[in-house]
């Protein structure tokens, strides 16, 4: 039975990048199981996006790197890609606000 089970985990195609975005209640280990597996299976980066802690954290092969208020997004595994963290959040807010109207 947990070998089925973890057929189903693996991805069919691993993406370069995989992008996670946290939902309330979580949990943690569910989230580390899901990076675990797309790192194993070819991804290059995967980026964690915690709205609740307005953070975000690019995870690759050899290292984990936590982005703030005030910093700016970029990854050598994601060459072109670059945005400013309080950009991002305050977008989503903005089209939270317009949703709820």
């Amino acid at each position: 039975m947990r070998e089925a089970s973890l057929k189903i985990e693996v991805p069919p195609l691993s993406p370069d990048i995989a992008i996670e975005v946290r939902s309330p209640g979580e949990r943690l280990r569910n989230l580390q199981r899901k990076v675990e597996l797309y790192l194993e299976n070819g991804t290059k980066l995967v980026v964690d996006i915690d709205p609740e802690a307005l953070t975000i954290t690019a995870i690759d092969r050899g290292s984990v790197r936590r982005f703030r208020k005030g910093d700016k997004f970029e990854h050598p595994a994601a060459p072109g890609l670059s945005f400013d963290v309080d950009a991002l959040f305050e977008a989503a807010r903005r089209r939270s606000r317009q949703k709820k109207k």
